[in-house]
């Protein structure tokens, strides 16, 4: 069977090649058939989360919804100016990677701080409660010139703020989508926020007139997320998306991704209601993408409307080996809006290892279990097939893994054996 669907798959590819704005409708059911029955002859909750190190004693956390605050009515002339005096427009954001300041030095500069990275401005009610969520693991020199840079940004805002850095603890694959769940949950059990601004470390705002601002209600009286990073150095400030194609997970119609990473601004009721991240990208790619997925079948639409006041830096880095593209990434999106429901905050689960309230962020150090084995296995095999840098589809990776399903499925039966 698996060689007459391979190819039935390779003859419809090379006599019914699809045109780009119109998929031929045959070679989509034969897509979507192939990815149905992947997933019904393998679990995906045994790919990716592998909890068997955790034991019985140990205290796992998870998000907890919180009751709201009542309203506290303040006059709006109390209220810090929208566009705040001591704003300088432009900034000069060519830093050294290799020499960023020290701790003490970052520290010295910003007096104001309070513990935990917070900062309210004693002047005037700020319009604004920000929490600052950073995923991490071994960036430190990225890090510190994050923080030299944005903590006089947002004191300039005049918005009151707090800068959670959520740290992977080692031993796993990274999982960037995951660690803004711990944010978002860590953050919500500390205090009340207006709005979440979900944040990669290596990006530096250009200008400092590119405000820090929760949604505000739109037309429709609903307010969007924000994309406040649309505009990037490293990809000549433009606008990026890429064509999902055949590959376009159900319902979503449309065959083009419109990026969402980078810089990401959610109010508590939109963060929510999306049920955050997916939990379920290990490695490199695609979790932004399952977001805007997200957001989009909840009827959000991205604001992208500050691309004129808002460009980013991106500090360069090594590729990490510790984070390679998951080869799973594609197929994992796919079936990314019918997992919506069972796959992120609501599944969330973690264990606090530590958690510190410095003077320039609040550090928390979770262990977010690991995938399966079976992750590396299939990364092995992909390396071997494709290479490490090349840039295969959802197409390929969806036949691939087809083509693999018997090392997979003897992979299963033989856990099933051993009672794993």
């Amino acid at each position: 069977m698996l060689g007459l669907l391979t190819f039935q798959v390779t003859y419809y590819v090379v006599f019914f090649k699809p045109k780009e704005d119109t998929p031929y409708p045959a070679l989509q059911r034969l897509v979507t058939n192939v990815d149905a029955f992947l997933w019904s002859r393998f679990d995906i909750s045994t790919l990716t989360e592998d909890l068997s190190d955790w034991t019985d004693s140990d205290a796992v956390s998870g998000f907890e919804p919180v009751s709201p605050l009542p309203e506290v009515d303040i006059s709006p002339k109390d209220f810090c100016p929208l566009l705040p005096p001591e704003l300088q427009g432009e900034l000069f954001v060519q830093f050294d990677p290799e020499f960023p300041p020290a701790y003490d030095v970052i520290a010295k500069a910003n007096k104001h701080l309070s513990f935990g990275g917070r900062y309210k401005p004693p002047q005037c009610s700020p319009r604004y409660k920000l929490a600052i969520i950073v995923p991490y693991r071994d960036r430190e020199k990225q890090l510190f010139w994050f923080l030299s840079h944005i903590h006089p940004i947002l004191q300039r805002q005049m918005l009151e703020y707090a800068i959670y850095v959520v740290n992977q603890a080692p031993g796993a694959l990274f999982n960037r989508g995951k660690l803004m769940n711990v944010g978002f949950a860590e953050a919500s059990k500390r205090d009340r926020y207006d709005c979440y601004v979900f944040h990669d470390v290596d990006l530096l705002a250009e200008n400092d007139m590119c405000l820090y601002h929760c949604p505000e209600f739109a037309e429709e009286a609903r307010s969007n997320p924000k994309h406040l990073s649309v505009s990037v150095d490293k990809f000549k400030y433009e606008a990026l998306h890429y064509e999902l194609g055949l590959c376009s997970p159900v319902p979503y119609q449309a065959s083009e991704m419109q990026v969402f990473g980078g810089v990401a601004i959610f109010t508590e009721d939109q963060f929510i209601s999306v049920n955050g991240f997916s939990n379920s990208y290990w490695g490199w790619g695609a979790e932004d993408d399952d977001l805007f997925l997200r957001t989009w079948r909840k009827g959000y639409k991205i604001d992208r409307s500050h691309m004129n006041e808002c460009s980013f830096h991106m500090l360069p880095h090594d590729q990490e080996t510790k984070n390679p593209k998951s080869p799973m990434r594609y197929v994992l999106l796919k079936q990314s809006l019918l997992r919506q429901n069972t796959d992120g905050l609501n599944s969330l689960k973690y264990r606090l290892l530590n958690k510190t309230e410095g003077l320039l962020y609040t550090n928390i150090t979770v262990d977010i279990a690991k995938p399966s084995d079976k992750v590396f296995e299939l990364m092995d095999l992909m390396k071997e097939e494709f290479g490490t840098e090349s840039q295969f589809s959802c197409f390929e990776a969806l036949v691939w893994m087809y083509n693999r399903l018997p090392t997979l499925e003897a992979t299963k039966s033989k856990d099933k054996a051993s009672g794993l």
